[in-house]
């Protein structure tokens, strides 16, 4: 007997050492279940032109408050006077306050910066949406968190909304000034029906997203002075399509246009054409920049 009560109490004892392990996997993941990806979310935020950063300095009040980012990329701090913070992360700007107010103000301050405001990373989103328009996004704004500030007016649920499509036309991550942009697809179904976190994606400064409202539309981007989508018709050619983006650049090279065409809902083939080649539904008109 004394042997069955030592085995049933050591099994408790094993099983209660598992429970944190477990609780610490579903705390790692969504309400859907699926893991939430730890890497993604904790990107360093590069600060920009217009974000509005809150500096405190712990039992300092004097030191503490919310400071915008002006035109220049400084901000206006106290007796410290102009400091840069434009493209620095908060980790590094907390760094050079700190050593600034060590050098001669304070000893061993400690600092903590956050965004109240973001005002440098916009997003477009166009279509099927309640309230279509430019959106202020953080590091950490998914495809879905801009569906719910937008209004997205839901397709018919389940099986009807497979085979549609949200597009993005996202820039490249290259600092030459030629890159083009990239077209990102992602299934409504899979996002809003199979809740592919996948699919979730998260946005990037300067992203056009395009969510279809049961019409049909084409795109034009690259070397033109309003890109973005318009809505097709029949006997649409390049031309008109480049007319309606407001038309070519100074550096656009108009003459080698091109078309992106997706073929059997993924497959995404580019094709030379003239400006008198008429599009299809869904084409992207890519106007490149002329190297001369």
């Amino acid at each position: 007997m004394r042997n069955k009560f030592t085995l049933i109490f050591l099994i408790i004892i094993f099983m209660g050492s598992l429970y944190p392990v477990y609780a610490l996997n579903q705390a790692e993941r969504s309400e859907t279940g699926k893991p939430v990806s730890v890497e993604a979310a904790t990107i360093d935020y590069r600060v920009g032109v217009g974000d509005v950063l809150s500096i405190n300095v712990q039992d300092n009040p004097g030191f503490s408050g919310n400071f915008p980012v002006n035109d220049k990329g400084s901000i206006m701090y106290f007796m410290l006077g102009e400091i840069k913070v434009e493209g620095y992360s908060l980790s590094e700007i907390e760094r050079r306050i700190r050593e600034l107010l060590e050098k001669d103000y304070l000893y061993n301050p400690i600092v903590n910066i956050s965004i109240t405001t973001y005002g440098s990373r916009k997003v477009e989103i166009l279509g099927g949406m309640g309230k279509p328009g430019t959106y202020y996004i953080s590091n950490t704004t998914r495809l879905f968190d801009l569906f719910t500030t937008a209004q997205m007016i839901y397709p018919k649920y389940g099986d009807n909304m497979k085979g549609q499509m949200v597009r993005i036309l996202r820039n490249r991550a290259s600092e030459d000034i030629k890159a083009e942009r990239n077209i990102i697809t992602i299934d409504l179904y899979e996002l809003l029906v199979n809740v592919d976190e996948e699919a979730n994606v998260y946005l990037q400064d300067g992203d056009i997203i395009y969510v279809p409202s049961g019409l049909d539309y084409i795109y034009v981007v690259g070397e033109v002075k309003r890109p973005g989508p318009f809505p097709y018709h029949q006997d649409m050619t390049i031309l008109k399509a480049i007319t309606l983006a407001g038309g070519p650049t100074n550096a656009a090279s108009v003459n080698n246009a091109f078309i992106k065409r997706i073929v059997n809902g993924k497959e995404v083939v580019e094709i030379k054409v003239e400006m008198v080649d008429f599009l299809q539904p869904d084409d992207i008109v890519e106007v490149p920049l002329s190297f001369w």
